[in-house]
């Protein structure tokens, strides 16, 4: 498992607040590259 937390620019719910639910937030991390797991 992995857990990555972003700071957010601004409050969720501020005004000028984008993405409420920070799913954008997280795009980023597609191009996150993870190793493979071992061969069982």
């Amino acid at each position: 498992a992995i857990k990555v937390s972003l700071p957010r620019p601004t409050p969720q719910g501020n005004l000028g607040e984008s993405d409420t639910y920070a799913g954008q937030q997280y795009a980023p991390l597609m191009q996150l590259r993870l190793p493979e797991p071992p061969a069982s």
